[in-house]
């Protein structure tokens, strides 16, 4: 497969066969773990409890999917708690990825990627081959490494990466680094740090867990809803600001972190192959 770039921001792919040992989007399951930063046993409870995206096999939503709940499991939570968590999380997070999981970030960062780049390393469409391409794009020249070059530093938050924010264990909020949130509820035009989707509710009881979406309490049809909106958005901030225990959660950060593994990961056993 080879991508052509006609014009700014547009690829074409042209569909060639791959060479033996090319490396694809398509990963094992102790890939997967390693990605998640979990181990085998506790990807293969995620696995054995439905927790991957329905139909993705092992494909890079299955990845995205692993990184973020592993993220939580880093933030303390045991594997399962953490797999319904964010399971129920990402249905109210109001995502538009066509994925339908967080977004990574890499497709803004891959716009600024050189033909030659892309020409070598990115074989398709989505984080992955975008990953792929950032992740080598200073291969060969001087003081840069993989993951470290003009385009693309390992490891690194992003202004614009999908943050979760529970509050003391019964307020949802998502937020951006650096970016404002406009807030749906004011009667003019209002940015806000973070926004509030709702109340927590079944915390430590896994399949019991669920969000109450705001709206549930504060619908937008109704004439009622948008000041009592308000009120919600304006209550939940202020327990914000005086929790005594936030979790924070980057998935987009995550999400880049495993994709970052697994290249090393195969970087390895590539070396491995190449020394017998």
């Amino acid at each position: 497969m080879v991508l052509l770039l006609i014009a700014p921001f547009r690829i074409i792919v042209l569909r060639m066969a791959r060479p033996r040992h090319n490396p694809t989007d398509a990963f094992s399951d102790a890939e997967l773990a390693i990605g998640g930063g979990i181990t085998k046993r506790q990807f293969q409870h995620i696995a054995d409890n439905g927790q991957l995206p329905p139909g993705s096999g092992r494909d890079i939503r299955a990845l995205k999917r692993v990184a973020a709940i592993g993220a939580f499991v880093s933030g303390g939570m045991p594997v399962l708690l953490a797999g319904y968590v964010f399971k129920t999380l990402l249905s109210v997070g109001e995502f538009d990825q066509e994925d339908g999981e967080v977004p990574s970030g890499l497709s803004h960062l891959a716009r600024k990627l050189p033909a030659n780049i892309i020409r070598d390393h990115v074989q398709g469409i989505g984080d992955y081959w975008y990953h792929r391409g950032l992740y080598f794009a200073g291969e060969g020249a001087p003081d840069t490494a993989p993951g470290i070059n003009d385009y693309y530093l390992a490891g690194e938050p992003l202004g614009s990466d999908a943050i979760f924010e529970i509050i003391d264990r019964q307020y949802l909020f998502v937020r951006n680094i650096e970016l404002k949130t406009q807030n749906p509820w004011a009667d003019r035009p209002e940015t806000v740090d973070a926004m509030f989707v709702g109340w927590i509710e079944g915390w430590s009881r896994s399949e019991e867990f669920r969000v109450v979406h705001i709206t549930e309490r504060a619908p937008l049809d109704k004439d009622w809803g948008r000041p009592m909106g308000q009120r919600l958005q304006a209550q939940a901030t202020d327990r914000r600001n005086r929790a005594v225990a936030t979790l924070t959660i980057n998935v987009s950060l995550a999400i880049r972190n495993a994709l970052d593994r697994v290249a090393v990961f195969r970087a390895e056993r590539k070396a491995e192959r190449e020394a017998k």
